[in-house]
């Protein structure tokens, strides 16, 4: 069982050749081969700003001394600004991060960088080639123990609003915090992951980490393979329509694992074979990550009857068309590893914190309770529709 490649010869040539320019285990003799033939590079240029990956091709072209070559001359100027202010954005975030973690180390409290941070500093050729919002930290120990030894160097959430707070606290989700300065870059720290995954998940990464050194601080290092999964989820259940960057981060996390028996059983045993199936899918069929069909095979036999029907789609006509919606009712259905409530009143009618979270308006703001439950409606249609689309 692998994914058909129908969708990677389907691209439009100017997709293509970034594709290749940007896969994780391309030599620079083939990344220069598929840019110096470009005959449309604006076309490519826009397509990486949209799918967020420009500053990355903008180092490509800088390093293979493309910028004064045919069809890159005219963007010379265009990709070294993108790169200026990438490098900018890029020293301001370690800056920020670096000063959470060492006040977490510096209280004795494990910190495992996971995710964007994580993949900027080892998987990409330099830290500000990846375009990113806030970072992320898998932390071990009590809420509020942790929230109140940042606080004792200044450093804790910007938002006041008591039902996140109360949200982060009492169910150990996570919270964002900021280093002490305006324009702080945001730090989540989770206390466990993904509700679809086991409560230990977040325990057992750290138990795994090995120690490390990140931006200056010492730090525990994710396994290969807890991260590669950590990030395949995001990608899959983050957002509705992910850009390209999301894709080759797994296309990099993938490319770094060297034990995929490991991979394999501990998918199964946090739930989400059907998640990482589809992550790998999409990355195979945009940059040709390179997966054993021993692997395929395991992952598809540990399927759900639930799950079936949305990897196959996913497995044929590209990743990206999976339905997340119908991926998450298989997973509420048939699997029952995670921490996530099966009451259907808790889960059209959540926690406020959570809701105030989601849709960053503050519980405390005039018809609040109003957008609770639009909140609430939106999760009960796409549920429904989901369950209809799982039936057919």
């Amino acid at each position: 069982m692998r994914p058909d490649i129908g969708p990677r010869i389907a691209m439009p040539p100017h997709e293509r050749a970034l594709a290749v320019a940007l896969a994780g285990g391309a030599d620079d003799e083939v990344r220069h081969r598929a840019l110096a033939g470009v005959t449309d590079a604006e076309a490519v240029r826009r397509t990486a700003e949209r799918e967020e990956v420009l500053p990355l091709l903008a180092y490509w072209v800088e390093r293979l001394g493309l910028f004064d070559i045919g069809a890159w001359r005219p963007l010379r100027h265009q990709l070294l600004v993108a790169m200026a202010v990438a490098r900018a954005e890029a020293d301001w975030r370690r800056h920020c991060v670096s000063h959470v973690l060492d006040a977490l180390r510096s209280a004795g409290i494990d910190a495992v960088p996971i995710k964007g941070i994580w993949l900027a500093e080892r998987y990409y050729p330099a830290p500000w080639c990846r375009l990113m919002g806030d970072a992320d930290l898998v932390v071990a120990g009590e809420p509020r123990t942790i929230l109140d030894a940042l606080a004792a160097q200044g450093i804790g959430p910007k938002n006041d609003d008591p039902a996140i707070l109360d949200h982060a606290c009492s169910e150990g989700d996570e919270i964002t915090v900021y280093a002490p300065w305006p324009g702080a870059t945001a730090v989540d720290l989770h206390f466990r992951l993904y509700p679809d995954m086991p409560l230990a998940v977040a325990a057992e990464i750290i138990a795994r980490a090995t120690t490390d050194v990140c931006l200056g601080v010492e730090i525990l290092a994710p396994s290969p393979a807890d991260h590669l999964l950590v990030v395949a989820h995001h990608l899959v259940l983050g957002t509705k329509n992910p850009p390209w960057r999301w894709w080759l981060d797994v296309d990099l996390a993938a490319r770094a694992v060297t034990d995929w028996d490991t991979v394999i059983y501990r998918s199964s045993a946090w739930g989400n074979p059907a998640i990482l199936l589809v992550a790998l899918a999409g990355a195979h069929q945009r940059f040709d990550t390179p997966i054993a069909d021993s692997t395929w095979d395991a992952l598809a036999a540990a399927l759900t009857p639930g799950e079936r029907p949305v990897v196959a789609t996913a497995f044929a006509h590209g990743a990206w068309q999976a339905d997340r919606d119908a991926l998450l009712v298989s997973q509420w259905r048939e699997r029952h590893v995670g921490w996530r409530s099966h009451s259907f009143a808790r889960l059209l009618w959540p926690h406020p914190g959570f809701v105030a979270r989601r849709l960053k308006v503050h519980s405390t703001t005039p018809h609040f309770w109003f957008r609770r439950l639009s909140f609430a409606a939106g999760r009960f249609a796409r549920a429904a529709v989901a369950v209809l689309w799982s039936k057919r």
